[in-house]
Protein backbone atom coordinates (compact mmCIF):
# COMPACT_ATOMS: atom_id res chain seq x y z
CA UNK A 1 0.00 0.00 0.00
CA UNK A 2 2.61 2.41 1.03
CA UNK A 3 4.28 1.50 -2.35
CA UNK A 4 0.87 2.63 -4.34
CA UNK A 5 0.52 5.61 -1.70
CA UNK A 6 4.56 6.90 -2.86
CA UNK A 7 3.69 6.09 -6.44
CA UNK A 8 0.54 8.32 -6.33
CA UNK A 9 2.35 11.40 -4.96
CA UNK A 10 5.16 11.06 -7.41
CA UNK A 11 2.45 11.05 -10.59
CA UNK A 12 0.91 13.61 -8.60
CA UNK A 13 3.76 15.84 -9.06
CA UNK A 14 4.31 14.60 -12.70
CA UNK A 15 0.52 15.88 -13.22
CA UNK A 16 1.15 19.06 -12.19
CA UNK A 17 4.40 19.71 -13.45
CA UNK A 18 2.93 20.36 -17.02
CA UNK A 19 1.11 22.50 -15.78
CA UNK A 20 3.44 24.32 -14.67
CA UNK A 21 5.31 24.65 -17.78
CA UNK A 22 2.03 25.11 -19.57
CA UNK A 23 1.30 28.19 -17.39
CA UNK A 24 4.48 29.39 -17.76
CA UNK A 25 4.66 29.24 -21.63
CA UNK A 26 1.15 30.92 -21.78
CA UNK A 27 2.55 33.77 -19.86
CA UNK A 28 5.78 34.04 -21.76
CA UNK A 29 3.40 33.55 -25.18
CA UNK A 30 1.18 36.48 -24.32
CA UNK A 31 3.85 38.77 -23.35
CA UNK A 32 5.86 38.21 -26.78
CA UNK A 33 2.92 38.94 -28.81
CA UNK A 34 2.08 42.10 -27.14
CA UNK A 35 5.43 43.54 -27.98
CA UNK A 36 5.52 46.28 -25.06
CA UNK A 37 8.87 46.72 -23.69
CA UNK A 38 8.15 46.98 -20.34
CA UNK A 39 6.19 43.48 -20.30
CA UNK A 40 9.37 41.68 -22.48
CA UNK A 41 11.23 43.28 -19.65
CA UNK A 42 8.97 41.81 -17.05
CA UNK A 43 9.44 38.74 -19.17
CA UNK A 44 13.04 38.72 -19.23
CA UNK A 45 13.16 39.52 -15.45
CA UNK A 46 10.72 36.47 -14.17
CA UNK A 47 12.64 33.95 -16.56
CA UNK A 48 16.04 34.70 -15.09
CA UNK A 49 14.57 34.42 -11.67
CA UNK A 50 13.18 31.01 -12.21
CA UNK A 51 16.02 29.79 -14.12
CA UNK A 52 18.24 30.89 -11.10
CA UNK A 53 15.49 29.39 -8.75
CA UNK A 54 15.85 26.05 -10.63
CA UNK A 55 19.72 25.90 -10.53
CA UNK A 56 19.61 26.41 -6.91
CA UNK A 57 16.33 24.30 -5.67
CA UNK A 58 14.61 21.87 -7.39
CA UNK A 59 11.16 23.10 -8.14
CA UNK A 60 9.22 20.08 -8.42
CA UNK A 61 7.51 20.01 -5.18
CA UNK A 62 6.55 23.71 -5.54
CA UNK A 63 3.29 24.82 -6.75
CA UNK A 64 2.51 28.04 -9.05
CA UNK A 65 1.78 30.18 -6.17
CA UNK A 66 4.85 29.50 -4.66
CA UNK A 67 6.59 30.50 -7.68
CA UNK A 68 4.76 33.65 -7.87
CA UNK A 69 6.02 34.52 -3.67
CA UNK A 70 9.28 33.71 -4.88
CA UNK A 71 9.15 35.86 -8.34
CA UNK A 72 7.39 39.01 -7.30
CA UNK A 73 9.52 40.25 -4.77
CA UNK A 74 12.62 40.46 -7.32
CA UNK A 75 10.11 41.57 -10.05
CA UNK A 76 9.06 44.39 -8.07
CA UNK A 77 12.84 45.24 -6.78
CA UNK A 78 14.09 45.25 -10.16
CA UNK A 79 10.98 47.53 -12.06
CA UNK A 80 10.46 49.99 -8.96
CA UNK A 81 14.33 50.45 -8.64
CA UNK A 82 14.87 51.66 -12.46
CA UNK A 83 11.68 54.02 -12.22
CA UNK A 84 13.19 55.92 -8.92
CA UNK A 85 16.66 56.00 -10.43
CA UNK A 86 15.11 58.01 -13.31
CA UNK A 87 12.54 60.43 -11.54
CA UNK A 88 16.17 60.79 -8.96
CA UNK A 89 18.24 61.63 -12.24
CA UNK A 90 15.35 63.67 -13.61
CA UNK A 91 15.31 65.40 -10.38
CA UNK A 92 18.46 66.23 -9.85
CA UNK A 93 19.03 67.32 -13.21
CA UNK A 94 16.48 69.94 -13.03
CA UNK A 95 17.61 71.06 -9.42
CA UNK A 96 21.18 71.51 -10.61
CA UNK A 97 20.03 73.12 -13.53
CA UNK A 98 17.79 75.82 -11.43
CA UNK A 99 20.70 76.42 -9.37
CA UNK A 100 23.07 77.22 -11.43
CA UNK A 101 20.31 80.35 -13.14
CA UNK A 102 19.63 80.97 -9.88
CA UNK A 103 23.90 81.59 -9.14
CA UNK A 104 24.25 83.22 -12.38
CA UNK A 105 21.65 85.74 -11.57
CA UNK A 106 23.02 86.66 -8.02
CA UNK A 107 26.56 86.52 -9.15
CA UNK A 108 25.12 89.44 -11.41
CA UNK A 109 23.51 90.95 -8.88
CA UNK A 110 26.06 91.20 -6.46
CA UNK A 111 28.82 92.66 -8.84
CA UNK A 112 25.94 95.53 -9.87
CA UNK A 113 25.58 96.06 -6.44
CA UNK A 114 29.41 96.81 -6.30
CA UNK A 115 29.85 98.87 -8.96
CA UNK A 116 26.66 101.10 -7.54
CA UNK A 117 28.29 101.37 -4.26
CA UNK A 118 31.71 102.69 -6.21
CA UNK A 119 29.90 105.06 -8.26
CA UNK A 120 28.00 105.97 -4.86
CA UNK A 121 31.27 106.47 -3.07
CA UNK A 122 33.22 108.57 -5.75
CA UNK A 123 30.22 111.05 -5.87
CA UNK A 124 29.97 111.54 -2.03
CA UNK A 125 33.90 112.24 -2.46
CA UNK A 126 33.19 114.69 -5.60
CA UNK A 127 31.93 117.81 -3.30
CA UNK A 128 34.48 117.10 -0.41
CA UNK A 129 37.61 117.88 -2.20
CA UNK A 130 38.87 119.61 -0.04
CA UNK A 131 37.77 118.64 3.94
CA UNK A 132 37.09 115.16 4.15
CA UNK A 133 38.42 112.43 1.99
CA UNK A 134 38.43 108.66 3.03
CA UNK A 135 41.17 107.06 4.28
CA UNK A 136 43.69 105.27 2.69
CA UNK A 137 42.88 102.07 4.10
CA UNK A 138 39.09 102.21 3.06
CA UNK A 139 40.10 103.70 -0.24
CA UNK A 140 42.09 100.25 -0.71
CA UNK A 141 39.58 98.62 -0.01
CA UNK A 142 37.03 100.11 -1.93
CA UNK A 143 39.04 100.04 -4.82
CA UNK A 144 39.82 96.12 -4.21
CA UNK A 145 35.97 95.54 -4.15
CA UNK A 146 35.60 97.60 -7.35
CA UNK A 147 37.96 95.61 -9.26
CA UNK A 148 36.74 92.31 -8.15
CA UNK A 149 33.08 93.28 -8.88
CA UNK A 150 34.29 95.08 -12.50
CA UNK A 151 35.67 91.32 -13.26
CA UNK A 152 32.49 89.34 -11.86
CA UNK A 153 31.03 91.46 -14.80
CA UNK A 154 33.46 90.64 -17.31
CA UNK A 155 33.45 87.07 -16.46
CA UNK A 156 29.49 86.89 -17.15
CA UNK A 157 29.65 88.71 -20.19
CA UNK A 158 27.84 86.60 -22.74
CA UNK A 159 28.56 89.11 -25.39
CA UNK A 160 30.58 91.09 -27.54
CA UNK A 161 30.63 94.46 -27.16
CA UNK A 162 31.05 97.15 -29.62
CA UNK A 163 33.89 99.63 -27.80
CA UNK A 164 36.55 99.84 -30.27
CA UNK A 165 38.79 100.36 -27.12
CA UNK A 166 38.24 97.69 -25.76
CA UNK A 167 38.41 95.18 -29.17
CA UNK A 168 41.81 96.56 -29.72
CA UNK A 169 42.79 96.29 -26.17
CA UNK A 170 41.84 92.61 -25.99
CA UNK A 171 43.84 92.21 -29.60
CA UNK A 172 46.97 94.38 -28.78
CA UNK A 173 49.77 91.88 -27.07
CA UNK A 174 51.33 93.33 -24.03
CA UNK A 175 54.75 95.13 -23.97
CA UNK A 176 58.11 93.05 -23.71
CA UNK A 177 60.57 93.98 -21.67
CA UNK A 178 63.83 94.02 -23.72
CA UNK A 179 66.34 90.99 -22.87
CA UNK A 180 69.82 93.13 -21.27
CA UNK A 181 72.26 91.15 -22.08
CA UNK A 182 75.53 92.44 -20.20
Amino acid sequence: MEENGVENIESSETISQPKKMESHHYISSNSLEAENPKILQLDQIVNSTLEKIQSVIHCSDLNVDDLIDLIMPRVKCELYLNDKLIKDMTYMKDSIATSMQQMQAVDQDIADIYLDLHNIYRKLERPDNGSQRLNSEIRAKLSRRVQESEDLQKRSRHYLTNDAKELSAMLVKPPQEPNKST
